[in-house]
């Protein structure tokens, strides 16, 4: 039969590999690696039953944990809420660049009826 060797694993390499590891993402499938990555932590208390009962639901039916669901609804209202925001931005834009005539300018109205009476 064969020999087995046992050897024994230092606490400090443990650690090393543990900061190597590679993190699977599974709201994305995106591979972040242990390297420089912050995680910050949120607490939400006060849920209403019900609306736990969805999330519940969403992250079943999209494979997720609940933590994992609720970061990806964060991260989609958050580029909801900013392309609102650029859009608003855009428009108000577009609104100081239109033309506003001057304040002593005969109305369009008052415009057409001089030009039907001729």
């Amino acid at each position: 039969m064969g020999s087995r060797t046992i050897h024994a694993i230092k606490p400090s390499a443990v650690i090393s590999v543990v900061n190597t590891l590679v993190l699977h993402y599974a709201t994305n499938h995106a591979i972040l690696h242990g390297k420089g990555v912050k995680m910050s932590i949120l607490h939400v208390r006060s849920i209403p039953e019900e609306l736990y009962q969805r999330l519940q639901q969403l992250a079943k039916v999209r494979n997720r944990s609940i933590s994992a669901q609720v970061v990806e609804l964060l991260r989609q209202a958050l580029e909801n809420e900013e392309r609102r925001l650029k859009q608003e931005a855009t428009l108000n834009s577009i609104r100081r660049r239109r033309f506003q005539p001057p304040d002593q300018a005969p109305s369009s109205l008052y415009l057409l009826h001089e030009d039907r009476r001729r």
